[in-house]
C-alpha cells in the first residue's frame, strides 16, 4: 500500500515538473504533456498490477496465521458413540452424540435392576485438551443435577479407547442416580 502511493505521489511530482520546465511555446507543451501522460500510465499500470499482488499475499500471511493457530490447538480425538461400563455394561452408558471439536455433548445413564430406575443427566461439555506424548486426552469438571434429583459434581476424562467418569454426589435426593455410573468405559457402538 505505501509503495503503491508513493508511485503516485512520484508520478504527480514529475508531471508537475515537465509542466513547470516545458512551459516556453506550444510544441514544448505538447511534448510535456506527452511526457507526463506516459509517467501517469505507467504509474498507474504499475499500481493496478501491484494491488492484486499485495492483496494475494495478505491472503496467503492471514491463511498462514489460521493454519498455524489451528496446528498450535490441540483437539481431543473422536470420542462419538455410546460407551459402556466396563464392570457393569447393561447398567451404565455414557452417550456422546455430537462432538464440535473439544465441544461434546454428553448423556449419561445408569439403570438399576431391571430397569426398575433409570437416572440420566445430559449436558453440552467443552473438554480441555491435554497433549500425554503418545495420545491427547481431553478432561472437564461440571456439575450436574440428575433426573433424580441428585446433585454434584462430574469429572469426565476422554481419550481414543477410554472414557472414565467420576461422579462425586453432594446431595442425594432418590434411591438411585448416576453416581452409581462411576468408572471406566469402553466403545460398544459408534
Amino acid at each position: 500500500m505505501k509503495k503503491t502511493l508513493v508511485t503516485l505521489l512520484s508520478a504527480i511530482l514529475v508531471m508537475t515538473m515537465v509542466f513547470t520546465l516545458a512551459g516556453c511555446d506550444s510544441k514544448d507543451d505538447k511534448t510535456a504533456e506527452t511526457k507526463a501522460t506516459e509517467v501517469a500510465t505507467q504509474a498507474q499500470t504499475e499500481t493496478a498490477t501491484e494491488a492484486p499482488t499485495q492483496a494475494q499475499a495478505e491472503t496467503t500471511v492471514a491463511t498462514q496465521a489460521e493454519e498455524q493457530n489451528s496446528d498450535n490447538e490441540l483437539v481431543i480425538p473422536t470420542v462419538t458413540g455410546v460407551w459402556v461400563n466396563e464392570n457393569n455394561p447393561d447398567g451404565c452408558s455414557i452417550h456422546i452424540g455430537v462432538q464440535n471439536g473439544n465441544t461434546i455433548e454428553v448423556e449419561i445413564t445408569s439403570v438399576r435392576g431391571e430397569a426398575a430406575q433409570i437416572a440420566t443427566f445430559s449436558k453440552t461439555v467443552i473438554m480441555t485438551p491435554e497433549d500425554f506424548g503418545t495420545e491427547i486426552r481431553g478432561y472437564a469438571e461440571f456439575d450436574y443435577t440428575d433426573s433424580f434429583g441428585n446433585t454434584g459434581l462430574c469429572k469426565l476424562s476422554v481419550a481414543k479407547n477410554v472414557v472414565t467418569l467420576v461422579v462425586e454426589e453432594e446431595e442425594r435426593n432418590g434411591t438411585w442416580g448416576i453416581s452409581n455410573a462411576t468408572g471406566d468405559y469402553i466403545l460398544s457402538a459408534e
